[in-house]
């Protein structure tokens, strides 16, 4: 089968397909996913639009899990087929996945939980979902005290049957079902009526630890959530082997999460399962589906690290260019076959040599070949970028020609040739799979962390022998450097657990897979606490984690969090007091109202009203985005205040705007139905360049001429002055398709409701008359939207005196209009001069221009040259993951800029060394400042307070950190009145936030006193707001110029662009720097940002520098890209990340500098270099 050349088809499926099907078919671990009877392909896919439809045409069917992931069963002569649909975005190979193998509950501190005041603790009205190797369903401890089941569903995998609605596999079972099978008489009766079995006893001991009853041993092995009910997944096709697909537990997961969603109950999922297939990166099709699904429903999911500690199957180091790492493995006796993964970044170009245990060697390889040495056929396949990976895999698999591999010592060299990270990670297949002495003889212990507990968002458990007190050797160890991320998250009791076992006794086991489902069953009585018994009715997902982390135990010996013991040991019950007197109010509105909430109204879909143009224009109207929608309750809630009006941005984001009157109302009522917050402000990010990016270049070139032609340029700005030259063609018709300005009524967009939709037409006509204003009066006020956009696309064609970059490309321009008042008096941003737009309007705004796109069919460019202080910095806020989602669609590419904050004084950041009670952050106000807000954001699961200090002397005392406190403080001896609002666990993260508001400060030096009230990781950032807000002598004594990426350019889903001087290329002073707040690295390269030519209202010409133009000119390389890839079809899965790879491999990068850096990232925008890198 020919390899798919267009790498929509994952690398590790496109190697098996080059070995002959009577070679792989040896090797179980190749063949995961392949059915040799009927010669068929079980595949996970990532789409969009009609994936049934698809299916029908190539005789595959299809499981449908969300509405961009499927698993698909596809005759093997057909992937390529199924490629070439464009409705298909990607296709990745299954993983093999397998297990992770009275006292520990007092270790874990869950034993005061269920039996002391004022806890009591035990599960009720929470679901454990169990997906594993199945169910002792008759074993007592899974029975009611009357006998009847505490299964609510049961699925079995691998039987045959009625399949449960939506699936194509297995058997279900009710409630109902079991109880008439355990009322049966004998044990063959009731195998008739449920013929399920755990043969293996794994899916027994794990379901027991997280919620048995202990009913057979009078209590004595009660598991954490003794009074949950259980959703039961048995995965596999195969009987009683002991290892399973992804593939399943992918089914698994939407299953258990629809199922709890019906029954309108939180669930707390257990998968003790891994793999070491992958990247070990949360960027596979796999890890990012359960990222998604663990923001569904009231959800927490726990995942096993892995029993990879001490294996030896993990290897990294770092090569230099021009340098070489030698590294060596041994194969135990009688290995049929050994797969090896080698990661890296994309960047990075290295070469490979294997060198058997008899000396021969294959020689340096860099590219895809087959190789037979001695007795061994050596498979090696080199990756190449993908939408959905940011670094690259060699694939390598050793087969012997006979029946068992070379045994002895074999030596894998690793050769730097062009390199820019350098870093390399290796993995051997888990320790189920091999032979015990198949392994590195100098292991790296760090990175043993299975797939999936590499998830950002899932709660990734280790193990530790709780009666030493020690970690177990085989418990999974992370590797930050490589992900980012810090996990294990938490360990807990995992060595010699006894629990149930199948046929109604008990056994004893070791593993992560025993530690997990303690973390389970701790999540179910947490959600238990809050959700069911109303104290806290957002107690799921993050917001789990976070308690858990901020009540582990630690030693004073050690630095947390770690790889080996993340934030330290379970202890469920240090993780209440934090929040024991805590309001239901998870926003900051109220801090005393107590709501009860039933379980009935926890359902969340979605509803279908539309807004009124007034509400979305009038200042009376205040507006707030809302996700997690209850349409019931809601309904109900509208038809009660038929004031309130409704936008729908997609089925996850929507927009109410609420008469201000009625806020205070209203606001309250929603606290535990629906989660909400207000809009953030953004300004834009301002104050020869195409020849040295490479870009003129594509112009005129006779084999690769680019201009950007069939491509959509999309900008969320000011507006444009259409009637400038360089949007006109040499008819002096327009180059611009369509003009939303929503600051005029009249004719909106259809399916809009606010502003006026100028068409191509009506901007041609326009343009016959004397005066084009009387029939299309849009203006650009400011000018910046239109030198944006004609540095990326423009071209005056009467004197070709300016051009741009993409200068046949298309436009479609979104104007924003104007922040509402409330909003900037919220910001202290009193100067109506000043530039401000609001999120809710660049969320519409995006959602406009995607609709365009599709309409013409045309691929789309979007640069929001914009930017804002407000927020985590870390690519967490609805804005930045609406984009991140928006750029990850084929034939979109989303770029922004970094910001112009590097040496404003906006920023500072510091670290609370051990014991150290509190940090002092200077603030210089300066004259005329008339007010500002600050925001203080920390690391989970530390909790932070303040007091403050004026210039006069006079103090605020501590402000204890209490949930939705919001303190209003006037000063007694001077006119400032200071605000004070803690949120001590944001939703997506669990990080904590503290505002600060200054009204009137005082000029002169304030003193805000952090406090570390519970200190782990020890960590915090501090913001100012952007440039143009405040007074230029505002700023921090002690300013830290990293980590001023502004949002949304923090976000992992935008091309991020710094400016530097093409004229001596510098950098310039003021372009923002990296890293982001959680790691992430930007900006991702730099593009010519100072004294730039472009076009202004009125037919000049003028100067402009900053970041936004910097972007401007990635926009427009990104136009080029497109027609490349998408237009001339040479590459038809082109999306923002593919994109950005392609950007960075063609960076130019100084000798003198280390590379990816936080001033440059990887290098200065070069398209040349880019295309040149693709031979």
């Amino acid at each position: 089968m020919a390899i798919n050349e267009n790498q929509k088809i994952d690398e590790s499926l496109q190697a098996v397909l080059e070995i002959p099907v009577e070679e792989r078919v040896r090797d179980p671990e190749l063949n995961v996913g392949y059915n040799p009877s009927d010669k068929h392909w079980e595949v996970i896919v990532k789409y969009h639009g009609n994936i049934q439809e698809v299916g029908r045409n190539i005789g595959a069917t299809v499981d449908i899990l969300t509405s961009q992931y499927a698993i698909l069963n596809v005759p093997e002569g057909m992937l390529n087929t199924l490629a070439s649909f464009s409705e298909v975005e990607f296709i990745e190979k299954p993983k093999r996945v397998e297990f992770g193998l009275n006292e520990s509950l007092r270790q874990a501190c869950i034993s005061s939980v269920q039996n002391t005041a004022p806890y009591e603790l035990k599960g009720e009205g929470v679901l454990l979902g169990i997906i594993d190797s199945g169910i002792d369903y008759r074993h007592p401890d899974f029975r009611k005290e009357d006998g009847s089941s505490r299964i609510v569903f049961l699925w079995d995998q691998s039987l045959t049957g009625t399949s449960p609605v939506g699936y194509s596999i297995g058997r279900e079972f009710t409630q109902a079902e079991i109880n008439v099978a355990l009322a049966a008489p004998t044990l063959a009766e009731q195998q008739e009526i449920v013929p399920h079995e755990d043969y293996i006893g794994h899916g027994t001991h794990v379901a027991s630890i997280a919620g048995g009853n202990g009913r057979a041993s009078n209590g004595k092995y009660m598991g954490v959530a003794p009074q949950a009910e259980f959703i039961i997944v048995k995965l596999g096709q195969k009987g009683a082997e002991p290892f399973y697909r992804n593939t399943e537990i992918m089914r698994a997961i939407k299953y258990v999460i629809d199922k709890a969603q019906d029954l309108g109950k939180p669930v707390a999922i257990n998968i003790s399962l891994g793999t070491n297939e992958g990247a070990h990166d949360g960027q596979s099709l796999f890890e990012t589906y359960i990222e998604e699904m663990a923001y569904r429903w009231k959800t927490s999911i726990a995942v096993g690290a892995g029993n990879e500690g001490d294996t030896g199957h993990h290897l990294s180091g770092q090569v230099e260019s021009g340098g070489e790492k030698i590294q060596q493995f041994t194969v135990s006796a009688m290995e049929g076959s050994l797969p090896i993964e080698i990661w890296i970044p994309y960047v990075d170009n290295i070469e490979i040599e294997l060198t058997t245990p008899a000396g021969e060697k294959t020689g340096r390889i860099k590219s895809s070949k087959n190789i037979t040495i001695g007795t061994t056929e050596i498979l090696i396949y080199v990756g190449e970028p993908n939408p959905y990976q940011s670094n690259k895999p060699i694939y390598i698999v050793l087969q012997p020609t006979g029946t068992a591999m070379q045994e002895g010592i074999w030596t894998l060299t690793v050769y730097g040739e062009e390199v820019v990270n350098g870093g390399y990670q290796i993995w051997l297949p888990i320790s189920e799979s091999l032979g015990q002495n198949t392994r590195f003889t100098r292991a790296t212990i760090d990175g043993t962390v299975t797939v999936p507990g590499t998830v950002q968002r899932v709660i990734t458990v280790g193990a530790y022998n709780a009666t030493l007190d020690s970690i177990a050797p085989f418990s999974g160890r992370g590797v930050r450097e490589w992900t980012g991320n810090i996990k294990p998250d938490l360990v807990a009791p995992g060595v010699n657990i006894t629990a149930a076992a199948p046929g109604g006794g008990y056994q004893t086991l070791s593993g992560t897979s025993m530690a997990t489902p303690h973390v389970t069953g701790a999540a179910a009585l947490l959600m238990e606490w809050g959700i069911i018994q109303g104290h806290d009715p957002f107690l799921y997902g993050e917001k789990i984690k976070a308690y858990l982390l901020r009540g582990a135990k630690r030693t004073s010996v050690l630095a947390y969090p770690n790889p080996t013991w993340g934030y330290g040991t379970l202890c469920l019950q240090n993780s209440f007091p934090t929040f024991s007197s805590v309001s239901t109010s998870v926003n900051s509105i109220t801090s005393s109202l107590n709501l009860p909430i039933g379980l009935d109204l926890l359902k969340s879909t979605i509803f279908s009203m539309e807004a009124d143009e007034s509400s979305v224009q009038s200042e009376n109207y205040q507006d707030f985005i809302i996700e997690n929608i209850n349409e019931e309750w809601l309904n109900q809630k509208l038809q009660e205040y038929p004031q309130v009006q409704f936008q729908r941005i997609d089925a996850r984001y929507s927009i109410l705007h609420i008469p201000a009157d009625l806020t205070a109302t209203l606001l309250p009522q929603f606290e535990g139905h629906l989660y909400y917050t207000q809009p953030i402000l953004f300004g834009p990010s301002d104050t020869s360049a195409l020849e040295v990016s490479n870009i003129l270049e594509f112009h005129t070139n006779p084999y690769l001429p680019l201009r950007g032609q069939g491509v959509l340029l999309g900008f969320i700005d000011s507006g444009i002055d259409y009637t400038h030259p360089v949007f006109l063609y040499e008819d002096r018709s327009t180059r611009i398709y369509s003009i939303w300005d929503q600051t005029i009524s009249g004719h909106p967009p259809a399916g809009f409701n606010y502003g006026t939709e100028y068409t191509e037409n009506q901007i041609n006509e326009a343009l016959k008359q004397a005066d084009p204003y009387t029939l299309v009066p849009t203006v650009d006020p400011t000018g910046h939207g239109t030198f944006l956009a004609g540095v990326a696309g423009g071209m005056d064609r009467t004197n070709g005196t300016f051009v741009g970059a993409a200068p046949d490309a298309d436009f479609a321009i979104v104007k924003l209009k104007p922040a509402k008042k409330y909003l900037r008096e919220e910001q202290n941003i009193d100067d109506p001069n000043v530039i401000v737009y609001q999120s809710t309007d660049i969320l519409m705004g995006i959602k406009y221009l995607v609709d365009i796109a599709k309409k013409l069919n045309k691929p789309l460019v979007i640069n929001i040259g914009l930017s804002t202080n407000e927020g985590g910095h870390d690519g967490t806020s609805i804005v930045e993951t609406y984009m991140a989602s928006t750029g990850e669609q084929i034939g979109i590419i989303m770029v922004t800029p970094a910001g112009n904050e590097a040496n404003k004084g906006h920023h500072t950041s510091g670290q609370f060394a051990p014991q150290q009670p509190y940090l002092d952050i200077e603030c210089k106000v300066g004259e005329g400042e008339t007010g500002f807000t600050m925001q203080i954001w920390n690391y989970a699961p530390d909790k932070m307070s303040i007091s403050i200090l004026s210039p006069t002397g006079e103090r605020i005392e501590r402000i204890p950190s209490r949930l939705s406190i919001n303190e209003r403080i006037p000063f007694v001896l001077e006119k400032t009145i200071i605000e004070v609002q803690y949120q001590l666990v944001e939703r997506k993260t669990g990080d904590q936030s503290i505002t600060i508001g200054f009204q009137d400060p005082t000029p002169g030096i304030w003193t805000i006193r952090l406090y570390g009230d519970f200190i782990v990781d020890g960590r915090y950032h501090a913001w100012l707001p952007r440039t143009g807000w405040i007074k230029p002598d505002t700023q921090f004594l002690e300013p830290i110029p990293f980590t001023t990426i502004t949002v949304p350019s923090t976000t992992i889903g935008t091309i991020s662009v710094g400016a530097y001087n093409h004229k001596d290329k510098s950098l310039w002073i003021s372009s923002s720097r990296g890293l982001t707040r959680d790691q992430e690295m930007k900006p991702n390269f730099v593009a010519p940002g100072v004294d730039i030519e472009g076009p202004l209202p009125g037919g000049r010409y003028g100067v402009m520098t900053g970041t936004s133009v910097a972007a401007a000119y990635a926009a427009g390389a990104s136009a080029l890209l497109l027609q490349w890839g998408i237009v001339d079809g040479n590459d038809p899965e082109m999306d923002t990340q593919k994109a950005k790879t392609y950007f960075i491999r063609g960076a130019t990068r100084k000798p003198s500098l280390v590379y990816p850096n936080r001033e440059w990232g990887y290098g200065e925008l070069n398209l040349l270099k880019s295309f040149q890198e693709l031979r």
